[in-house]
């Protein structure tokens, strides 16, 4: 009797600890994102737009020249309406644009010579007036932990696999640090978009999600 009733104290005991430790997690994990937040609304975004030159040159060395110029006709108009719809419905904080090969300079500093205008060309006149930024792409999401909600719970699939650890979602606008690590929940790090007519909302929904945590984290 003395062994069952020992059995349930150390069980308790463990559960107790075991919910405490969650509890201190979330609150680091809370805190660190409200951080997050907050430099990101006192610096800037800077959103880096793909050019595909490898595999466009790659087309080219090869002789499929007509491959490699529609190859690079697509991605520019993607990466217009990249443009185009970040900066018409996100507000939260200045934005920058600027193509892939220049990410070792953005990470290096280098604030002049490498940001595009909107014409997709990199103009010397435009200056990054800070030193903290954050970077955001389309890209896929690396992960989607279990304890993290779907985003959009009611256009999920029967089988919830996006809630599974490890599993990746595609064509995906996510922040990440300057060191390209993805941002982790409660801070919101990502917004599934579709290239279609309904484009815009999701980068609505993006620049709200920004605005609402920015307020939870002041108050």
């Amino acid at each position: 009797m003395r062994k069952n009733y020992l059995l349930v104290v150390f069980v308790c005991f463990t559960q107790l600890l075991h919910s405490q430790s969650a509890v201190e997690e979330y609150r680091i994990n809370r805190q660190i994102a409200f951080n997050h937040i907050t430099a990101l609304k006192n610096g800037a975004l800077l959103v880096r737009l793909k050019t595909k030159e490898k595999s466009i040159e790659a087309y080219r060395k090869s002789g499929a020249f007509s491959l490699a110029q529609k190859i690079e006709a697509e991605q520019a108009a993607e990466n217009r309406l990249i443009m185009s719809m970040v900066k018409e419905y996100v507000n939260f904080c200045p934005v920058y644009f600027f193509y892939t090969q220049h990410t070792k300079q953005v990470q290096a500093g280098v604030k002049q010579g490498i940001f595009l205008n909107n014409d997709l060309q990199p103009d010397p006149t435009i200056v990054l007036p800070t030193d903290t930024f954050y970077i955001a792409e389309i890209d896929a999401l690396l992960e989607n932990l279990p304890d993290e909600e779907p985003e959009e719970p009611d256009s999920q699939p029967a089988d919830k696999q996006s809630q599974h650890a490890h599993t990746t979602l595609q064509r995906v606008m996510v922040i990440k640090d300057r060191n390209l690590t993805q941002l982790r929940r409660p801070f919101p790090y990502y917004v599934r978009v579709t290239f279609d007519q309904f484009m815009y909302l999701k980068f609505e929904k993006l620049n709200h999600r920004l605005h609402r945590f920015y307020q939870e984290a002041s108050r």
